[in-house]
């Protein structure tokens, strides 16, 4: 089992050795995601901007809460893999940032609306969300996929250069999005 609770900056952590009872604080580390699978931890992310998922190829649920004053950034070294956030206990305030061949998806209640940024060279896909998605600011050249669901940004700021895609609605609330 995962014996210390930290993602330390530097150190790489197997998914499979979270075991149900520890909760990670991320300190500029990465989590590798070893299988596909659903994990309800919930997360820490401190203000390192090593803070680390690597999907590793693997379509991975987090159901528990991300929280904490820093960000994450989702990659997939190897390709085809998956995140799915679940939780509406999500507040981290840090930016997101997701990778060119990573792939991050809001299911039901899931959500990144305190993220202070999403930067997304990969896919962000809200497609599954109960009511929509909202963030603060886009930026990056990925992939957004919204289905049928609309995505609100609170506070546009920076260049989005991507493409958007789905009958879902876009809506610009504070700020200007290019």
């Amino acid at each position: 089992a995962f014996g210390a609770s930290n993602i330390e900056s530097g150190s790489t952590h197997q998914a499979r050795n979270l075991g149900g009872s520890v909760n990670p604080d991320f300190k500029g580390g990465t989590l590798k995601l070893d299988t596909a699978t659903t994990i309800s931890n919930d997360f820490t992310f401190e203000d390192y901007s090593g803070n680390t998922i690597d999907e590793n190829g693997h379509a991975v649920t987090f159901s528990g809460a991300m929280t904490g004053a820093g960000g994450m950034v989702f990659s997939d070294t190897v390709g085809g893999g998956s995140a799915t956030l679940t939780s509406s206990g999500n507040t981290y305030s840090g930016a997101t940032t997701i990778n060119s061949s990573a792939t991050l998806l809001l299911n039901g209640a899931g959500t990144i609306a305190s993220s202070s940024s999403l930067t997304n060279y990969g896919t962000f896909d809200i497609s599954q969300t109960t009511s929509g998605a909202t963030i603060v600011s886009l930026a990056g050249a990925g992939s957004v996929i919204l289905g049928s669901q609309s995505l609100t940004i609170t506070s546009g700021a920076g260049t989005f250069s991507g493409a958007i895609s789905g009958s879902g609605g876009l809506t610009l609330t504070g700020g200007s999005q290019y």
